[in-house]
């Protein structure tokens, strides 16, 4: 199913429990958000699927840097998986997406020095498990 499609069809299924308490326009956003995380969550399993059923080969230098970006690929998502929703959005729009941190706050619904802490702060985790994982190998 197309994400755009799915979104329509949780604000549809789920009007009827939208109280009011926050603007129409953030409760939607929300539910882009969660519908987004999940469409990613499953690409990365069927990647994994795929990389897991890929036959024993020897390898050349293509297929040698074709899984070191797999790898680097693999490490980020576990990295990006460890921080809470919110600090994965801030990290993914401005570290990824390369958006300038005051559409990032915008985008996120939140002031930018909040914005700007949290990606900060995200970052900083980041490096820290990455630091632990490679002195653990």
């Amino acid at each position: 199913m197309d994400a755009v499609q799915e979104v329509f069809m949780v604000i549809d299924r789920r009007y009827d429990d939208f109280e009011g308490r926050a603007r129409l326009s953030t409760w939607i956003r929300q539910i882009c958000f969660r519908v987004a995380m999940a469409n990613r969550r499953r690409v990365r399993r069927r990647r994994e699927e795929l990389v897991a059923e890929l036959p024993e080969t020897t390898m050349d230098a293509d297929q040698d840097a074709g899984l070191e970006l797999l790898h680097r690929e693999a490490l980020l998502n576990a990295l990006l998986d460890e921080l809470d929703d919110v600090h994965r959005q801030i990290v993914v729009l401005s570290e990824i997406e390369q958006l300038c941190m005051r559409e990032v706050a915008q985008r996120v619904g939140c002031p930018l020095q909040t914005a700007c802490a949290r990606r900060n702060a995200a970052l900083a985790r980041m490096r820290t498990s990455w630091i632990a994982r490679a002195s653990g190998e």
